[in-house]
């Protein structure tokens, strides 16, 4: 009898020290799974956990201290730029994005530079709409998604970034030049949605604007009528204008990426 009941004793310790782990285990879950939301992830990427064993192998190396190992392709600067880009997205648009695994194009030595991450499936009338909400704007066509028909680079192929130069005025090194000399020259330049959304970022940093003395000539963009896009602060407002492909200005420049 004493036997038995010694026996009930001890399957309830097990028991009691089995439901303790168990709730350690997720409360641990829960905290790891918060921050990753609190970043801009998604639960899809706490599912990567469970299909990607270097990520579950990196995040024990987290745990243990050596979180150097983890950081081994991407620098911690880089991630934090990532995060706040993150919140960006969330504070501007209403958007919960993630950008793990998003490749950064290698920044060129020369001069200053300035990092543009562009959110999946992000539109012009999406942008310019944001914009519009924290200043006053023009735009030469009802729907920009419309009539602009060709980008060098477009978000429905997915996240991205590029590096274009951190400079109020658009590229001197490229004032009077048209689109079709950019083309020729074979230059990568910025699309008229990113050059929306480096105003809009530009203004979150300083309450300021971008071209105000010039005009970006946005030659990584195309109308349908084949007319290139441009933008400005001009008259106390944010403008979204167009000029033909043979237009050339000295106050007409581009804006030069690396992708």
């Amino acid at each position: 009898m004493r036997q038995r009941r010694r026996r009930k004793v001890e399957m309830s310790a097990r028991k009691s020290e089995m439901v303790s782990v168990m709730g350690t285990v997720w409360e641990i879950v829960k905290a790891v799974w918060n921050a990753v939301l609190d970043f801009g992830g998604t639960d899809d990427d706490m599912r990567n956990v469970l299909r990607n064993k270097d990520l579950a192998n990196s995040l024990a190396l987290v745990i243990l201290g050596r979180a150097e190992v983890v950081l081994k392709n991407k620098a911690v600067s880089d991630l934090n730029i990532l995060d706040s880009w993150a919140g960006f997205y969330r504070e501007y648009f209403g958007l919960t994005v993630g950008f793990s695994g998003l490749k950064i194009p290698p920044k060129s030595t020369e001069g200053n530079w300035r990092l543009l991450v562009i959110a999946s499936n992000l539109t012009n009338n999406q942008v310019y709409d944001a914009c519009k909400k924290q200043f006053s704007c023009y735009k030469y066509t009802y729907n920009l998604d419309k009539d602009i028909s060709r980008n060098e680079r477009d978000p429905k192929k997915g996240n991205y970034a590029i590096w274009v130069r951190d400079t109020v005025e658009a590229d001197e090194v490229h004032k009077n030049k048209s689109a079709n000399m950019i083309t020729k020259e074979g230059l990568k330049t910025e699309t008229l949605l990113e050059r929306m959304l480096h105003e809009l970022v530009y203004f979150s940093e300083t309450g300021s604007h971008l071209d105000v003395n010039n005009v970006t000539l946005c030659s990584g963009s195309c109308s349908l009528g084949g007319s290139v896009p441009g933008a400005d602060w001009y008259g106390g407002r944010f403008r979204v204008n167009w000029d033909g492909t043979a237009g050339r200005d000295g106050c007409l420049r581009s804006r030069e990426v690396v992708s």
